[in-house]
């Protein structure tokens, strides 16, 4: 297992804890119930109740496939410039910067449409504009001049967009011999706005909730730092009526955009008193790929964190997540974003 690995699979250790009830891989007996127990919400059950069975595409619910579709990619003009193309091939730390604006709990509260026209910006570097999210009617990204900025024109009131990126750091901010908090980032709204610094791009999962019922996500992924598929993870979570807990929905894709797939489960507390989440990943086409189980806490007066790992078929352990999640002040619920990364060893 690699370093970086490892140090990503002890920090999630920490976060999500260690327990007598962990998986025991290969369990021939514990896997045949798995694969053939009818499911049931239980967060004293090793797998919060779950089965590994495969289920319809986005689990047959129609809100879940029509809210968690695929962004649009984007086919950046900025990459005709051969100089810039050429930076982009000899990159050798790519880093995918996901920024989401607006209504991203879907409140339909939020009568007023907001305009988050703007624009993102590195000094010194590069930006590619990989995907649009959620663009419509009159979203649209301004004629790209100039290689370290992106511009916008985007309206948002039930719903949220945003941009999916790829940072490049000039040679000279690549050095590793430079100070790379020299390099900063610039996102640039009327509503919000920020500077990254981009030695705090990798591992960066930053949510901030305006007073308007508004947000402002920030999260970055480093495929190079791990030699392992790894990517952004997206959703919202609802308090159930007549038990403490409830439910978290949403997709989980690559560090590119594309959609890897469905989750699906349940957050609440154990008899030990510990909050836990358990839930079901598969693939686009409903086909099983993991259960997930771990660990959420509170850290903020309208949010916290999540962090854990996910077992496949046979109770290996694939891979772990990590995230923030926020609460509306205006429904029974929020939204989540976070990361995943596989366990390739």
């Amino acid at each position: 297992m690699g370093i970086a690995l490892l140090i990503v699979f002890s920090m999630f250790a920490i976060m999500a804890g260690c327990s007598s009830d962990s998986p025991t891989e290969g369990n021939p007996g514990e896997i045949e119930d798995l694969l053939t127990r009818s499911e049931f919400v239980d967060f004293n059950d090793p797998y919060g109740g779950f089965n590994m069975m495969d289920t319809p595409p986005a689990f047959g619910d129609p809100n879940i496939a029509a809210e968690y579709v695929e962004d649009a990619t984007f086919d950046d003009p900025i990459l005709d410039d051969t100089n810039v193309r050429d930076i982009a091939t000899n990159d050798t730390r790519p880093l995918f910067l996901l920024i989401t604006w607006g209504n991203l709990n879907r409140d339909s509260t939020i009568v007023n449409g907001t305009d988050w026209s703007g624009y993102l910006s590195i000094d010194p570097g590069v930006l590619v504009l990989k995907r649009t999210i959620r663009f419509e009617d009159r979203d649209r990204i301004l004629r790209r001049e100039q290689r370290e900025l992106i511009e916008w024109v985007s309206y948002t009131q039930l719903r949220f967009d945003g941009i999916l990126v790829r940072v490049i750091a000039t040679p000279a901010a690549a050095d590793s011999s430079i100070d790379s908090s020299a390099t900063v980032l610039t996102f640039k709204t009327d509503p919000y706005s920020a500077e990254i610094k981009l030695s705090e791009l990798p591992g960066l999962n930053r949510i901030v909730t305006l007073d308007d019922g508004n947000a402002v996500a920030f999260v970055a992924v480093e495929p190079s730092d791990i030699s392992c598929p790894n990517g952004f993870m997206r959703g919202a979570w609802r308090n159930h009526p007549e038990r403490r807990g409830g439910v978290f929905f949403g997709k989980w894709e690559t560090f590119d955009g594309s959609v890897k797939g469905f989750m699906k489960g349940n957050y609440g507390v154990n008899d030990s008193g510990e909050k836990v989440f358990f839930g079901k990943m598969i693939d686009t086409q409903g086909r099983f790929e993991g259960i997930m189980k771990g660990r959420w806490g509170d850290n903020r007066v309208n949010g916290g964190w999540y962090a854990g790992q996910w077992v496949d078929r046979n109770l290996k352990i694939s891979g772990v997540l990590r995230g923030e999640w926020k609460r509306s002040d205006r429904c029974n619920g929020g939204f989540y974003r976070g990361r995943w990364v596989m366990n390739c060893d």
